[in-house]
Protein backbone atom coordinates (compact mmCIF):
# COMPACT_ATOMS: atom_id res chain seq x y z
CA UNK A 1 0.00 0.00 0.00
CA UNK A 2 1.49 3.80 -0.94
CA UNK A 3 2.34 5.77 1.93
CA UNK A 4 -0.27 8.71 3.25
CA UNK A 5 -0.51 11.89 1.72
CA UNK A 6 -0.71 15.29 3.42
CA UNK A 7 -2.87 16.84 0.73
CA UNK A 8 -3.37 21.06 0.98
CA UNK A 9 -3.42 23.81 -1.43
CA UNK A 10 -0.32 26.31 -1.35
CA UNK A 11 1.06 28.48 -3.73
CA UNK A 12 3.67 31.20 -4.51
CA UNK A 13 3.38 34.52 -6.48
CA UNK A 14 3.27 33.26 -10.18
CA UNK A 15 1.83 29.81 -10.11
CA UNK A 16 0.21 29.44 -13.49
CA UNK A 17 -1.78 26.66 -15.49
CA UNK A 18 -3.52 27.03 -18.35
CA UNK A 19 -7.08 26.53 -18.58
CA UNK A 20 -10.02 25.61 -21.11
CA UNK A 21 -13.13 23.98 -20.83
CA UNK A 22 -17.10 24.32 -20.90
CA UNK A 23 -19.47 25.80 -19.17
CA UNK A 24 -23.05 25.27 -18.96
CA UNK A 25 -26.48 27.04 -17.67
CA UNK A 26 -30.06 25.90 -17.56
CA UNK A 27 -33.13 27.55 -15.43
CA UNK A 28 -36.17 25.46 -15.38
CA UNK A 29 -39.21 27.11 -13.96
CA UNK A 30 -41.95 25.01 -12.53
CA UNK A 31 -45.39 25.96 -11.38
CA UNK A 32 -48.71 27.84 -12.07
CA UNK A 33 -48.64 28.90 -15.69
CA UNK A 34 -49.34 32.78 -14.20
CA UNK A 35 -46.42 32.41 -11.93
CA UNK A 36 -43.91 30.90 -14.04
CA UNK A 37 -44.65 33.58 -16.95
CA UNK A 38 -44.25 36.19 -14.52
CA UNK A 39 -40.43 35.06 -13.31
CA UNK A 40 -39.58 34.04 -17.03
CA UNK A 41 -40.99 37.78 -18.40
CA UNK A 42 -39.23 39.62 -15.13
CA UNK A 43 -36.11 39.98 -16.91
CA UNK A 44 -33.85 38.92 -20.23
CA UNK A 45 -31.67 36.81 -18.03
CA UNK A 46 -35.23 35.16 -16.51
CA UNK A 47 -35.95 34.34 -20.17
CA UNK A 48 -32.65 32.14 -20.56
CA UNK A 49 -33.44 28.42 -21.45
CA UNK A 50 -30.03 26.99 -22.06
CA UNK A 51 -26.55 28.45 -22.32
CA UNK A 52 -23.12 26.69 -23.01
CA UNK A 53 -19.65 28.24 -22.93
CA UNK A 54 -16.61 27.11 -24.33
CA UNK A 55 -13.48 29.32 -22.55
CA UNK A 56 -9.77 28.85 -22.58
CA UNK A 57 -7.59 30.92 -20.11
CA UNK A 58 -5.08 30.17 -17.41
CA UNK A 59 -5.29 29.80 -13.51
CA UNK A 60 -3.48 31.93 -11.23
CA UNK A 61 -2.72 31.18 -7.70
CA UNK A 62 -0.35 33.59 -5.34
CA UNK A 63 0.31 33.42 -1.52
CA UNK A 64 -1.71 35.70 0.69
CA UNK A 65 -1.95 36.37 4.63
CA UNK A 66 -2.22 34.07 6.92
CA UNK A 67 -1.74 30.67 4.45
CA UNK A 68 -4.46 31.68 2.15
CA UNK A 69 -4.15 31.38 -1.76
CA UNK A 70 -5.57 33.88 -3.73
CA UNK A 71 -6.98 32.40 -7.16
CA UNK A 72 -7.86 34.17 -10.27
CA UNK A 73 -9.00 32.15 -13.33
CA UNK A 74 -8.98 34.48 -16.31
CA UNK A 75 -10.53 33.71 -19.85
CA UNK A 76 -8.67 35.10 -22.25
CA UNK A 77 -11.82 34.27 -25.18
CA UNK A 78 -14.95 32.39 -24.65
CA UNK A 79 -17.89 31.29 -26.73
CA UNK A 80 -21.24 31.43 -25.97
CA UNK A 81 -23.97 30.11 -27.60
CA UNK A 82 -27.52 29.86 -26.07
CA UNK A 83 -31.68 30.25 -26.35
CA UNK A 84 -34.37 31.80 -24.54
CA UNK A 85 -37.50 30.96 -24.88
CA UNK A 86 -38.07 33.11 -28.01
CA UNK A 87 -34.98 33.23 -29.47
CA UNK A 88 -31.19 31.69 -29.90
CA UNK A 89 -27.84 33.75 -29.33
CA UNK A 90 -24.08 33.61 -29.13
CA UNK A 91 -21.50 35.64 -28.31
CA UNK A 92 -17.66 35.69 -28.64
CA UNK A 93 -15.68 37.31 -25.64
CA UNK A 94 -11.98 37.94 -25.22
CA UNK A 95 -9.87 39.49 -22.33
CA UNK A 96 -10.91 43.14 -22.79
CA UNK A 97 -14.62 42.62 -23.82
CA UNK A 98 -16.39 43.34 -20.28
CA UNK A 99 -16.27 47.25 -20.11
CA UNK A 100 -17.59 47.28 -23.66
CA UNK A 101 -20.92 45.52 -23.05
CA UNK A 102 -23.52 48.56 -23.63
CA UNK A 103 -26.52 47.72 -22.55
CA UNK A 104 -27.85 44.33 -23.31
CA UNK A 105 -28.88 42.65 -20.34
CA UNK A 106 -28.22 39.31 -22.32
CA UNK A 107 -24.62 40.03 -22.97
CA UNK A 108 -23.72 41.17 -19.93
CA UNK A 109 -25.47 38.05 -18.38
CA UNK A 110 -23.79 35.49 -20.44
CA UNK A 111 -20.58 37.63 -20.16
CA UNK A 112 -20.56 37.44 -16.03
CA UNK A 113 -21.59 34.04 -16.12
CA UNK A 114 -18.91 32.59 -18.83
CA UNK A 115 -16.16 35.15 -19.08
CA UNK A 116 -15.84 37.46 -16.53
CA UNK A 117 -12.69 36.27 -14.05
CA UNK A 118 -13.00 34.28 -11.26
CA UNK A 119 -11.50 35.46 -8.00
CA UNK A 120 -11.72 34.13 -4.83
CA UNK A 121 -8.98 33.12 -1.81
CA UNK A 122 -8.72 29.30 -0.97
CA UNK A 123 -6.99 28.37 2.54
CA UNK A 124 -4.75 25.68 2.70
CA UNK A 125 -7.39 23.25 3.68
CA UNK A 126 -9.67 24.63 0.98
CA UNK A 127 -11.44 27.04 3.42
CA UNK A 128 -13.69 29.34 0.20
CA UNK A 129 -14.18 32.80 0.28
CA UNK A 130 -15.17 34.58 -2.71
CA UNK A 131 -14.07 38.14 -4.07
CA UNK A 132 -17.64 39.24 -4.88
CA UNK A 133 -20.16 37.02 -3.27
CA UNK A 134 -23.10 38.77 -3.79
CA UNK A 135 -25.01 38.80 -0.80
CA UNK A 136 -28.39 39.27 -1.90
CA UNK A 137 -28.15 36.31 -4.72
CA UNK A 138 -26.47 33.27 -5.54
CA UNK A 139 -23.24 34.32 -6.41
CA UNK A 140 -21.57 32.08 -3.86
CA UNK A 141 -23.61 29.05 -4.15
CA UNK A 142 -22.92 29.52 -8.06
CA UNK A 143 -18.75 29.88 -7.01
CA UNK A 144 -19.52 26.31 -5.14
CA UNK A 145 -20.06 24.73 -8.16
CA UNK A 146 -17.77 26.12 -10.03
CA UNK A 147 -14.64 27.13 -8.43
CA UNK A 148 -14.48 23.35 -7.40
CA UNK A 149 -13.53 24.74 -3.35
CA UNK A 150 -12.93 20.77 -1.61
CA UNK A 151 -12.29 20.96 1.67
CA UNK A 152 -9.18 18.94 2.99
CA UNK A 153 -8.65 16.62 5.60
CA UNK A 154 -6.64 17.89 8.86
CA UNK A 155 -4.00 14.99 8.98
CA UNK A 156 -2.21 12.80 6.15
CA UNK A 157 -4.79 9.88 4.31
CA UNK A 158 -4.15 6.75 1.71
CA UNK A 159 -5.83 6.19 -0.97
CA UNK A 160 -9.44 5.35 -0.20
CA UNK A 161 -9.61 7.56 2.62
CA UNK A 162 -13.37 9.68 3.08
CA UNK A 163 -13.78 12.86 5.07
CA UNK A 164 -16.15 15.78 5.48
CA UNK A 165 -16.74 19.13 6.72
CA UNK A 166 -18.88 21.90 7.13
CA UNK A 167 -19.02 25.66 6.81
CA UNK A 168 -20.88 28.47 6.55
CA UNK A 169 -21.78 30.84 4.13
CA UNK A 170 -21.63 34.58 3.40
CA UNK A 171 -24.77 36.08 5.08
CA UNK A 172 -27.52 37.48 3.03
CA UNK A 173 -28.24 41.43 3.69
CA UNK A 174 -32.20 41.30 2.74
CA UNK A 175 -33.17 39.14 5.66
CA UNK A 176 -29.99 37.56 7.31
CA UNK A 177 -29.79 33.85 5.72
CA UNK A 178 -26.66 31.97 5.17
CA UNK A 179 -26.01 28.61 3.83
CA UNK A 180 -25.06 26.03 5.37
CA UNK A 181 -23.13 23.58 3.44
CA UNK A 182 -21.59 20.00 4.29
CA UNK A 183 -18.87 18.56 1.81
CA UNK A 184 -18.30 14.51 2.14
CA UNK A 185 -14.65 13.74 -0.09
CA UNK A 186 -12.71 11.17 -1.10
CA UNK A 187 -9.16 10.55 -2.20
CA UNK A 188 -9.80 8.06 -5.05
CA UNK A 189 -6.17 7.72 -6.62
CA UNK A 190 -2.98 9.08 -7.08
CA UNK A 191 -1.93 9.41 -10.62
CA UNK A 192 1.63 8.82 -10.96
CA UNK A 193 3.55 10.96 -13.66
CA UNK A 194 6.98 13.86 -13.35
CA UNK A 195 4.67 15.47 -10.73
CA UNK A 196 2.04 13.53 -9.06
CA UNK A 197 -1.58 14.19 -8.82
CA UNK A 198 -4.23 13.11 -6.43
CA UNK A 199 -7.77 12.73 -7.50
CA UNK A 200 -10.15 13.99 -5.52
CA UNK A 201 -14.12 13.73 -5.52
CA UNK A 202 -16.30 15.28 -3.74
CA UNK A 203 -20.52 15.40 -2.93
CA UNK A 204 -21.69 19.02 -1.79
CA UNK A 205 -25.14 19.67 -0.58
CA UNK A 206 -26.37 23.22 1.15
CA UNK A 207 -29.34 24.62 2.78
CA UNK A 208 -30.29 27.93 2.75
CA UNK A 209 -31.33 29.14 6.05
CA UNK A 210 -33.54 31.73 6.86
CA UNK A 211 -35.02 33.15 9.98
CA UNK A 212 -38.98 32.33 9.74
CA UNK A 213 -40.36 35.85 10.62
CA UNK A 214 -38.71 36.83 7.49
CA UNK A 215 -39.47 33.75 5.22
CA UNK A 216 -43.11 35.22 4.10
CA UNK A 217 -43.27 33.22 1.13
CA UNK A 218 -41.81 29.84 2.31
CA UNK A 219 -38.75 29.79 0.62
CA UNK A 220 -36.67 26.81 0.20
CA UNK A 221 -33.41 26.64 -1.30
CA UNK A 222 -30.86 24.15 -1.33
CA UNK A 223 -28.12 23.15 -3.39
CA UNK A 224 -26.87 20.12 -4.68
CA UNK A 225 -23.15 19.47 -6.45
CA UNK A 226 -20.70 16.72 -6.67
CA UNK A 227 -17.65 16.48 -9.25
CA UNK A 228 -13.37 15.70 -8.92
CA UNK A 229 -10.34 17.64 -8.73
CA UNK A 230 -6.54 16.53 -9.56
CA UNK A 231 -4.47 18.29 -7.50
CA UNK A 232 -0.75 17.88 -7.98
CA UNK A 233 0.88 16.38 -4.47
CA UNK A 234 4.04 18.62 -4.92
CA UNK A 235 2.87 22.32 -5.66
CA UNK A 236 -0.51 22.23 -4.13
CA UNK A 237 -1.93 23.28 -7.43
CA UNK A 238 -5.37 22.68 -9.36
CA UNK A 239 -4.71 20.81 -12.21
CA UNK A 240 -7.99 19.94 -13.43
CA UNK A 241 -11.28 19.14 -12.19
CA UNK A 242 -15.08 19.19 -13.48
CA UNK A 243 -18.67 19.25 -11.45
CA UNK A 244 -22.14 19.32 -11.70
CA UNK A 245 -24.99 21.11 -9.48
CA UNK A 246 -28.22 22.85 -8.74
CA UNK A 247 -29.68 25.40 -6.45
CA UNK A 248 -33.20 24.81 -6.02
CA UNK A 249 -35.81 27.12 -4.52
CA UNK A 250 -38.86 26.28 -3.56
CA UNK A 251 -41.99 29.13 -2.80
CA UNK A 252 -44.56 26.79 -1.09
CA UNK A 253 -46.99 30.04 -0.93
CA UNK A 254 -46.65 30.39 -4.53
CA UNK A 255 -46.12 26.63 -5.66
CA UNK A 256 -43.23 27.54 -7.64
CA UNK A 257 -39.99 25.79 -8.30
CA UNK A 258 -36.81 27.58 -9.94
CA UNK A 259 -33.74 25.59 -10.67
CA UNK A 260 -30.49 26.49 -11.79
CA UNK A 261 -28.13 23.86 -13.12
CA UNK A 262 -24.80 24.54 -13.75
CA UNK A 263 -21.77 21.70 -14.98
CA UNK A 264 -18.06 23.74 -15.00
CA UNK A 265 -15.22 21.77 -16.44
CA UNK A 266 -11.33 22.90 -16.38
CA UNK A 267 -8.61 20.90 -18.00
CA UNK A 268 -4.85 21.86 -18.64
CA UNK A 269 -3.91 21.49 -22.68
Amino acid sequence: MAGPENLRYHAKPGDSTPARGEFTYALHVNGFAIHVNQVRSSSPVSAIEQLRATRNGRRVMSAGEDGANHVEIIFDSAHVEGRTRDKAFQFDFDHASGPALGQDQLRQFSWALAAAPRRFALGPKGEYHPDNPNQDGHAEAIGVIVDLPIRLPDGPVHVGDQWSGEWTGTTRKKDGASFQYRQNAQLEEIIEGPSPRARISFSTSGLLQIVPEKNSQGEETTLDARGFVLLEVATGLVDAGESAGTISTDITSLGLKIVHEITATYTSP
